[in-house]
């Protein structure tokens, strides 16, 4: 029953919301590479974010696609096919076609996956090895600061080239398309060369490592990373393809960049430096435009510490009069608790569970890590958590090896208190610990610091925490495998002998998917076996003039200062974060990250924004209880074929979205469109997603200027203007009980299947379903019928199926069925969802 291809990507109603030109016609064909397989990044946005940067730089010029990491069934499909795993999933293109491969790297165990999917896409692993006919390989995200694993100690590399910094700055990925497009067709060497010249943050493969210069052509490259201006309105995302998952309704918008505090085993906090903000009139601006051009209904606001931008109270107001819902993620938890009103607008914002990344087991530990986060300050916002009755409380901590007796005695202290608490406080709330140990990453204070590969030491702390956790009745979890550990920690602080290293291991089909397939480590420690001794290298501390990896980025924060913060983190000294305490106490480290003193001042008179919180908490409070209570407004639709295999949330995106792209002034007066039938409580379990034809959609909406009624509704005006937009589905009002509606007419296409497989599927559901029929022979060639008889259509299941082929594998089946009828009876496996079509041709009414 299974195609070779299963995934949300083979559903016809991925075809919807690409704005490609034709293939032959592109200026520039650029293909997005995630090394994780889908189900791991469909809440990331990286891909997103470069796909919709080339459209609005190069507009329909460019033909953009995306590609993941297979997953271990589409793994073994492709092999069994001999099929690139690099594969476009719009244009079914393998990897070679196109101009050029972008590669966003998240993480660092994500290296270990380029080679193998070079490797498996027919393309020679080093880039010495593509001089002519091949498509340039280019690395950046996240991890960039981190990807010295792909770098040979020759200056050879796995990527042709690679971007350091953020893809918004000026110049940047706008420039980068730019003159991939201009350049398309010439030398490869050339391309390179303007490249580097045009962009500060780009390097090429082949350069010297060391800063020695050698000769014209080979010399060390010094590279600045790219650093946006949130002032000049860098470029943010407003629009890019809805892919069919689950996360199709849920969009990010980013408020802020870097981070305004000092902790010591940041790498983002670190790498992103200065904390920079967008203004509350472009963040408005941008959630309207991405509501309209994505249909989203929830909205998560993307930033290191969402709660440190300054007009946050502000902008939950405004973004709920946007957003159905607005999720409230990352925060630093000295902000929660010290600025009025935060929590109480966070509680207003439907936020019940809390994750607070305490990181040090003790106060001294917490100023080891510089963490900026008192004993006082944490108990303060425990003790409210409590009195608010939150549901859940999440703890997360970072294993070192720098605990002592003293900090553990003093974490087993904090946890009898907690018990305590709880027992005071019915119902109190779930509290998980959570802890991981630590990496020293790079241009960090603590990559400075030896490495710690004792197993016994590290997991005997683990236990000693887990003991007073578990002790105080509470729960625990360990959140990494010890060789993830190990081979994450290499990685990140390793030298260029890791490219080796993976060269090997992609030669042996090693991979990081959901934990390391193969003997990854042991490869590893083979290359790096005098390193990892005792007073090896790596299990050293380093000093003031060690060379670390990547030494030719000049990063904004020299490693004078990194190397001060490191001893002062050793003597556990606390270091203030860039904001000003008050009026009087203003702060600033003097880390270089700064350009002028214009941005020193953001910084330094930073306040938030959080006088009148109470009035804001209270509003913010009866506008999601207005949402809570709006009583839907229903519309029967007919949606096309093209509309199979949509997830429910990807249905609802595609919707709304259709709906404010036809009229725009409905944005805060709609905030969600769901299908109300075959996905609702009563018919989920039997019907559920991926079908077209006949339903009816709930429309949910209300004027928040006026929240007095108990069940807000959507207006008439506005309702009237959604069915105009919905016209060309044949949109009609729908006042029924939806109840009384049943599939009388369904008709299940099977691409992939026979006539003779068909009747042998048919034969065996009735048979499961243990009704009599009647098998006959139909008018056409490859027709039968199947008539239910009369004593079992009182089961009303069911009262005919019929079996017919008109083409060489393909096969329908057209079912007469009733109220009690269930596709997953025919259709049991999630699988065969996405290699059939099921249309719904006639709604019956009881």
């Amino acid at each position: 029953m299974r195609t070779e291809k299963t995934g949300p990507f083979s559903a016809p109603a991925q075809d919807l919301g690409w704005d490609n030109p034709p293939w032959e016609t592109a200026a520039l064909r650029v293909l997005f590479v995630r090394l994780s397989p889908w189900r791991d990044v469909q809440r990331s946005s990286p891909h997103l974010f470069l796909y919709s940067l080339m459209r609005n730089t190069l507009g329909q010029r460019a033909f953009g696609d995306f590609v993941f990491l297979p997953s271990r069934y589409e793994r073994k499909a492709l092999d069994a096919d001999h099929s690139p795993w690099m594969r476009g999933i719009a244009s079914g293109k393998g990897a070679t076609e196109f101009d050029a491969i972008l590669v966003s790297c998240a993480y660092a165990l994500e290296l270990v996956n380029l080679p193998v999917l070079l490797a498996k896409s027919d393309i020679p692993l080093r880039a010495s090895q593509r001089r002519t006919g091949w498509p340039l390989v280019l690395v950046g995200g996240s991890n960039a600061l981190a990807n010295q694993g792909l770098i040979f100690k020759d200056g050879d590399s796995f990527a042709d080239g690679f971007y350091f910094g953020e893809a918004e700055a000026v110049p940047g990925g706008a420039e980068l398309f730019s003159l991939l497009a201009a350049l398309r067709g010439q030398d490869r060497g050339e391309i390179l060369a303007v490249l580097e010249k045009e962009l500060p943050a780009f390097w090429a493969f082949g350069h010297s490592l060391t800063p020695v210069q050698e000769t014209a052509l080979n010399t060390f490259r010094v590279i600045h990373p790219a650093r946006s201006i949130v002032q000049q309105h860098p470029f943010l995302p407003e629009a890019y393809p809805i892919l069919n998952s689950q996360e199709a309704s849920t969009g990010r918008l980013q408020i802020s960049w870097g981070c305004p505090a000092f902790c010591t085993f940041c790498f983002e906090g670190w790498e992103r430096k200065p904390y920079r903000e967008v203004p509350r009139d472009r963040i408005v601006d941008m959630a309207k435009n991405l509501i309209r051009n994505t249909g989203i209904s929830t909205l998560e606001l993307y930033s290191f510490n969402f709660n440190a931008h300054s007009d946050i109270l502000s902008l939950l107001l405004d973004l709920n009069r946007i957003f159905d819902r607005v999720n409230m993620m990352s925060q630093r938890a000295d902000i929660l608790v010290n600025t009025p009103g935060m929590l109480e607008c966070e509680l207003a914002g439907e936020k019940r569970s809390f994750t607070i990344g305490v990181e040090g087991i003790s106060e001294g530990m917490r100023a080891l890590y510089k963490k900026g986060l008192s004993s006082g300050d944490l108990w303060r916002l425990i003790e409210r958590l409590y009195k608010e009755k939150t549901r859940e409380i999440k703890f997360f901590y970072i294993i070192s090896g720098f605990e002592t007796d003293a900090d553990l005695e003093e974490f087993t202290q904090f946890c009898q208190r907690l018990q305590q608490l709880s027992e005071q406080h019915q119902p109190s709330p779930r509290l998980l610990f959570s802890a991981g140990y630590l990496v020293r990453m790079p241009f960090t204070p603590l990559r400075y610091a030896p490495l710690e590969f004792n197993r016994e030491k590290l997991e005997g702390l683990s236990s000693q925490i887990q003991k007073a956790v578990e002790t105080a009745g509470f729960e625990y979890r360990l959140a990494m495998d010890w060789e993830e550990y190990l081979a994450d920690q290499m990685l990140v602080l390793g030298d260029y002998r890791l490219a080796e290293a993976l060269e090997t291991a992609a030669q042996k089909g090693i991979l990081y998917d959901d934990g390391i397939r193969g003997d990854l480590l042991g490869i590893m420690t083979r290359f790096f076996s005098q390193d990892i001794q005792p007073g090896g290298t790596l299990l050293s501390e380093k000093t003031s003039e060690y060379v670390f990896p990547l030494s030719f980025i000049h990063h904004a924060i020299p490693g004078s200062f990194l190397y001060k913060t490191y001893k002062e983190a050793l003597e556990r000294q606390e270091a203030p974060i860039c904001f000003k305490d008050s009026e009087e106490t203003k702060h600033c480290m003097a880390c270089g990250a700064c350009r002028d003193q214009s941005e020193r001042a953001l910084l330094t008179e930073h306040r938030i924004a959080g006088d009148p919180a109470q009035v804001k908490a209270k509003l913010l409070a009866e506008i999601i209880r207005a949402k809570r209570r709006t009583r839907p407004r229903y519309v029967k639709v007919l949606l096309g074929k093209e509309y199979g295999g949509a997830f429910p949330e990807y249905l609802s995106a595609l919707l709304l979205r259709k709906v404010l792209t036809k009229k725009p002034e409905l944005t805060g007066r709609i905030f969600r469109i769901s299908e109300a039938l075959w996905t609702s409580p009563d018919w989920n379990e039997r019907i559920g997603w991926g079908f077209s034809g006949e339903t009816v959609l709930a429309l949910y909406g209300c004027n928040f200027n006026n929240l007095s009624s108990d069940s807000p509704i959507m207006d008439d005006e506005t309702y009237d203007e959604v069915l105009e937009s919905l016209s060309d589905l044949q949109a009609q009002a729908f006042e029924t009980d939806l109840e009384r509606l049943y599939p009388q007419e369904i008709e299940l296409t099977l691409p992939s299947m026979e006539y003779n497989g068909a009747l042998s599927l048919c034969r065996k559901w009735l048979a499961s379903l243990r009704v009599a029929c009647t098998e006959r022979k139909g008018v056409l060639p490859n027709q039968r019928i199947f008539e239910i008889s009369p004593k079992d259509k009182k089961k009303r299941i069911l009262s005919e199926v019929q079996v017919l082929s008109e083409a060489a594998h393909e096969s329908r089946l057209l079912i007469t069925g009733g109220p009690k009828f269930s596709i997953n009876d025919l259709l049991p496996a999630e699988e065969d969802r996405y290699s059939v079509s099921f249309h719904i041709k006639k709604l019956g009414t009881l």
